[in-house]
């Protein structure tokens, strides 16, 4: 198992779909950490997902197979 940063941010449209009210999307860091304390030295470091152009701060630290 291994870890990766997660965080969230709103959205009023995807694509040409337009939504009435905001949807919160979660958003995930590329890199994923082999320990719990090595995630939490990188978060420490660099609380900040880049998503595209964007950037969202990783609230959350999470836990999962992430190589399948």
């Amino acid at each position: 198992m291994k870890y990766k940063f997660k965080g969230y941010h709103w959205v009023t449209q995807q694509g040409c779909l337009v939504f009435s009210e905001p949807k919160r999307i979660s958003v995930y860091t590329q890199d994923s950490f082999d320990s719990l304390e090595e995630a939490k030295t990188e978060w420490i470091k660099d609380p900040w997902i880049e998503n595209g152009d964007i950037c969202v701060l990783a609230t959350e630290i999470i836990k999962g197979d992430w190589d399948k």
